[in-house]
């Protein structure tokens, strides 16, 4: 079968005589839309408020501690690692005092008895094994064992005990440096209340201003549209009222023949004539009288 081809210049020539009532079709819709804001008020401001919710005393309290933690879990545990180092010493002192002495008294027995034991081995020699003597000798060997053991009690007794004063002072200590350090927290903390306090009430303000400037911008855009649909109105209703309502319609097929005519000029005869009898469009956007005249108009060139 045979199909028909356009040469190269052909077919531009098409492509752009189609380009070129494309753009003259866009033209008069924008004459329509022109025309539809005279009897019609859409526009609208979209400008929107901004809404802000004021944190609560506890979320403000909540976040100064939050952003505290680190500092004052640090400065506690600091606190905490050098008593606790120190106390531990103590103790490592005072089992040291009770590991030594267990050992002294045991090797004092261990002497004593031994003493006890050679006592009586003398006595047994000699044939004095129930002698008083022996047996008082005897008591005198319990009798100091006991005073030694005695006095080793008591010297670490007392050891020990200078040991726990230590150590209670240590304790006090400490509690006295948590509580100058809460104080000082404390203090730390509310700076860090009353800042965030104030960065929520500037934006707070920042926000009151913008929704004010809103409302303003907003009341006045309304003002200068019903003061622009007044004098729309009025206009509107002076050219109804000497022309009618069809007035519209001849202005816009003016405007639009305006174009045309423009645009078929640029284009030759043979071209401009196909293009507006082959096209119905230009009839119902031009209005018969307009397109009749413009047929006249490209008939008319030589």
């Amino acid at each position: 079968m045979y199909q028909y081809s356009f040469d190269e210049n052909t077919t531009k020539e098409i492509e752009e005589s189609t380009k070129n009532s494309k753009n003259l079709l866009e033209k008069f819709s924008d004459i329509d839309k022109k025309y539809d804001t005279l009897t019609n008020s859409n526009s609208e401001l979209n400008l929107t408020k901004m809404e802000y919710s004021v944190p609560s005393v506890f979320e403000v309290e909540t976040k100064a501690k939050n952003k505290l933690e680190d500092y004052r879990n640090s400065n506690v545990n600091a606190i905490e690692e050098k008593y606790a180092t120190k106390i531990d010493q103590v103790d490592e002192q005072k089992n040291d005092i009770k590991s030594n002495t267990a050992k002294e008294i045991a090797t004092l027995e261990q002497r004593y008895n031994q003493i006890k034991d050679d006592a009586k081995n003398d006595a047994i020699k000699r044939g004095l094994a129930r002698s008083s003597i022996v047996v008082n000798t005897l008591n005198n060997v319990d009798l100091k064992k006991l005073e030694s053991i005695k006095e080793l009690e008591s010297t670490a007794n007392d050891k020990i005990e200078k040991l726990n004063s230590t150590k209670n002072s240590l304790e006090t200590e400490k509690q006295n440096a948590l509580s100058s350090f809460n104080i000082s927290y404390a203090v730390k903390l509310q700076d860090e209340i009353n800042s965030i306090t104030e960065e929520i009430e500037k934006n707070k303000q920042s926000i009151i201003k913008y929704n004010n400037e809103v409302e303003n911008l907003m009341a006045k855009w309304q003002k200068e549209q019903e003061d622009d649909e007044y004098e729309k109105t009025t206009k509107l209703a002076k050219l109804i009222s000497e022309y009618g309502i069809s007035v519209f319609d001849t202005l816009k097929q003016n405007e639009k023949y305006a174009l045309a005519s423009e645009h078929f000029l640029n284009i030759n005869k043979s071209d401009a004539l196909k293009e507006l009898n082959n096209n119905n469009v230009y009839k119902s956007e031009l209005g018969k009288i307009n397109y009749n005249k413009l047929l006249e108009e490209i008939n008319s060139r030589k």
